[in-house]
């Protein structure tokens, strides 16, 4: 079996959308390593997320870096995967080539979510029309659709009027750093460069409204005193970011607020999952939710909303909010920072599900179930 990718997010994105496509690729690759991999991108990028993938001998990274590249990745490339005689193309990002499905090629596609839909007031009208042009299309032409979660498959189908048939949920796996059992950089490394205390909150994520941030200060500045930990926030989004910080200081509570936006390495992020008091999530809207399985695995418990696929990710243990409720937020937050049983129980039984869940290998064959799918093997 050849099997091809669109790799232009695993060479270009270091957000979730490349970190998916690079953890499936290089399970792919670990797990059935005699399987010809030909990866299709429009950029190249040399960094050590994409050093694997440029290294290895066993797969072929096909790189079209003329001045057509946007032309040539939704429609020429169907000529080069003919020529390169793959038998499965798979879009790890919602989109496909239009006119593959008159190729012969069978067809993966892979469904983040339809945040575009769901949330339209974030996106310019010609966004919103390219998004649907692209969806719609390899929704509809696919052989079979990969969606990272139920809650995605029930709005493939509601918004695209799809077979629900055609379509797999397979969850995501994480960066193999979180299966590890120790960790590679310790926790005072860490603490000194970014001047944490011993126990603080953890959220991670981009920073924009969905990620609902504006809540989770809300609940902070809620909490007595004595339990209002530093709230360590990972992620990007400057525009939003002036928002929360004028927000904390209404609040009084701008002193507690470390901005943490340039933790990109896998091994430093997992030292503060693991060392989290806990990890509070309170995103409105999420296609799957992948840093709320980063801080299971990382032995850290789960605070997080009751929406969309978030109690798929979390699963029984862990506490979920209404995204609206600021008061049963802070409540929720101080019954895990004083109870340690109630702590332990989350950790011990969020981390078992989380393995059993969400296992590389586990998640890795069902793709590959899909591909011989496909293909009628």
């Amino acid at each position: 079996m050849r099997i091809g990718y669109d790799a232009k997010k695993l060479y270009a994105n270091f957000a979730g959308l490349g970190n998916y496509s690079r953890t499936l690729v290089g399970n792919m690759h670990s797990l059935f390593h005699n399987t010809p991999l030909t990866l299709y991108t429009t950029k190249l990028t040399d960094t050590s997320a994409t050093e694997y993938f440029r290294a290895s001998k066993d797969i072929n990274t096909h790189a079209y870096l003329k001045w057509d590249k946007a032309l040539w990745r939704s429609r020429g490339i169907v000529k080069q995967l003919q020529k390169d005689h793959i038998e499965v193309y798979h879009g790890l990002s919602h989109e496909l080539p239009f006119g593959i499905h008159r190729s012969g090629i069978k067809t993966v596609v892979t469904m983040h979510d339809l945040v575009y839909k769901i949330y339209p007031q974030d996106y310019s009208r010609t966004d919103r029309w390219i998004f649907d042009a692209k969806f719609r299309y390899a929704c509809q032409h696919a052989d079979h659709i990969i969606a990272i979660s139920e809650s995605t498959k029930q709005d493939i189908v509601k918004y695209f009027d799809t077979d629900p048939d055609r379509i797999s949920v397979v969850y995501q796996a994480c960066h193999r750093a979180f299966y590890s059992p120790k960790l590679e950089i310790g926790f005072s490394t860490i603490a000194r460069h970014f001047q944490l205390p011993e126990k603080y909150l953890l959220v991670v994520g981009s920073i924009f409204p969905r990620k609902n941030l504006s809540l989770l200060l809300k609940a902070l500045a809620l909490l007595p005193a004595a339990l209002r930990l530093p709230l360590v926030i990972v992620g990007r989004g400057d525009a939003h970011k002036q928002e929360l910080i004028r927000l904390a200081q209404q609040l009084g509570i701008e002193d507690m607020l470390v901005w943490a936006p340039n933790v990109k390495q896998t091994q430093p992020l997992r030292t503060l999952y693991a060392n989290a008091t806990a990890f509070v999530y309170p995103s409105r809207y999420e296609g799957f939710g992948i840093p709320v399985v980063e801080a299971l695995l990382s032995r850290t418990p789960v605070i997080t909303t009751n929406v969309s696929s978030l109690p798929e990710a979390g699963g029984p243990d862990t506490l979920y909010v209404d995204p609206s409720d600021a008061e049963g937020l802070a409540t929720t937050m101080e019954r895990v920072i004083l109870d340690q049983s109630l702590r332990q129980r989350m950790i011990d039984h969020g981390y078992t599900y989380a393995m059993d869940k969400f296992g590389r290998d586990t998640t890795t064959r069902q793709v590959m179930d899909i591909y011989q799918q496909v293909l009628g093997k």
